[in-house]
């Protein structure tokens, strides 16, 4: 493998001795796209033990541009001298419906934090990627505007999200930095659901032939360009991640 997302900074703030660490384990070129700490994603807490007292209650730092900068960026720095950072993923859980209006509404409020965030890092050389769950933001115009602000795509397959391959079809044909794209789950199947059937992940239970078919597609785009393409797999797509990355692999020996 020449990637891997890390998802444990999604629960809290990077530490520099953590990150030297990951420095240090791995070869050269190596990537990690790190998914940021949610204080910065979360429009609202959600009601679950982990917040304790503000579950249930509006994020105060929701795209705080400076959190992110001084606590979630700067203990990158080891991963980012070295050039193993990978696109940061600002992954946005499912917003409740009257929460944004619509992709614009959104993009509205996103653009304010990237034109922070970029204005103090004008000497750094990093990616960010936006992952969403509404199945609404899927959309060549959405994408489009991300673009616009600095930021790349991210297709996720996911519970409530479109088939991959549409997703894709959506965002090839655009000026795209990278290829990003993240097969967590087969729509419509919840997480709870997948454990059940996958766990303990040794092997493929059942194969989503659509999330492959978009994942070959996207690599050629990305060798006929010559752009990075990072494919992020989970266990709870087909069973057994790194079993679904060596077929998918061996596929692309007979294209």
């Amino acid at each position: 493998f020449t990637s891997v997302s890390g998802d444990f900074s999604f629960y809290t703030w990077p530490s520099l001795e953590a990150i030297e660490r990951l420095k240090s384990q791995t070869a050269p070129h190596f990537k990690f796209s790190l998914k940021c700490t949610d204080i910065i994603t979360l429009f609202k807490f959600p009601n679950i033990d982990r917040w304790e007292n503000v579950a249930g209650q509006l994020n105060p730092n929701f795209l705080n541009p400076d959190l992110f900068v001084d606590l979630f960026l700067q203990p990158l720095e080891p991963l980012l001298s070295a050039k193993k950072l990978g696109p940061i993923n600002l992954e946005f859980t499912s917003f409740h419906k009257g929460v944004f209006e619509d992709w614009q509404a959104f993009a509205g409020k996103l653009g304010p934090f990237m034109e922070r965030v970029r204005k103090r890092t004008q000497s750094l050389d990093f990616d960010l990627s936006i992952e969403m769950r509404n199945r609404q933001f899927a959309c060549p115009e959405f994408y489009q505007a991300l673009l616009d602000l600095g930021a790349n795509p991210i297709l996720s397959s996911w519970t409530r999200m479109p088939d991959l391959g549409d997703q894709w079809e959506n965002a090839k044909a655009l000026q795209l930095n990278y290829a990003h794209a993240r097969a967590i789950l087969r729509p419509g199947v919840i997480r709870e659901n997948a454990v059940e059937r996958f766990a303990p992940y040794g092997k493929i239970k059942e194969t989503v032939p659509t999330a492959r078919i978009a994942a070959l597609d996207i690599v050629q785009w990305a060798k006929n360009r010559g752009k990075p393409a990072y494919l992020l797999f989970n266990n709870h797509l087909e069973g057994c991640a790194h079993q679904t990355i060596a077929e998918i692999a061996q596929m692309l020996l007979h294209l």
